[in-house]
């Protein structure tokens, strides 16, 4: 599981607590669990000013202002979703027998452009709607930083390619 980059176990140059629980972690279980914990610090941070908020907007001189500071908070921000869920079955994410399962509710959601979701209370459906925020915010800050779209607009439309692929296996 790459886990977007964080289980390589590489250390930016300067520490961030927030997001260093999550490096080295290639338990799907454990990496869930410590994103439980993570999500909550990185967002009080956040809004108490400590850190410029979105990542994506922040300059070198910021604090945690180097790219892959920048590149793990962005990454955080995005999967912020998944530890809101309610009625949470993380065995829907982490358990090979459930996986046709999550993807057929995956590709039963409606695709949608909204980082601002309301939950149905379902976990199944819940975390399909939690994976197209995070695309989402992940399309929002490339926007916001005026990346080339080309690059990164056809995430979530690769990422459903992707899951077609899968369910036929």
């Amino acid at each position: 599981m790459a886990n977007f980059g964080w289980t390589r176990g590489n250390k930016p140059a300067q520490t961030d607590d927030a997001a260093s629980d999550l490096r080295g972690l290639t338990d799907p279980c454990a990496f869930l669990a410590a994103l439980d914990k993570v999500v909550p610090r990185y967002l009080d941070l956040a809004d108490n000013g400590v850190l410029v908020y979105p990542a994506c907007k922040r300059k070198p001189g910021d604090l945690l202002g180097d790219s892959r500071a920048i590149w793990e908070h962005t990454r955080l921000e995005a999967m912020r979703y998944v530890p809101m869920v309610p009625r949470k079955d993380t065995s829907l994410l982490v358990d090979p027998a459930r996986q046709t399962e999550m993807i057929d509710a995956f590709l039963r959601q409606r695709a949608h452009d909204n980082t601002v979701i309301d939950f149905t209370g379902t976990a199944i459906e819940d975390y399909g709607i939690a994976i197209y925020a995070a695309l989402n915010w992940l399309n929002h800050c490339g926007a916001t930083v005026g990346a080339d779209p080309q690059k990164f607009s056809g995430t979530l439309r690769s990422f459903r390619k992707v899951m077609v692929v899968a369910r036929q296996w």
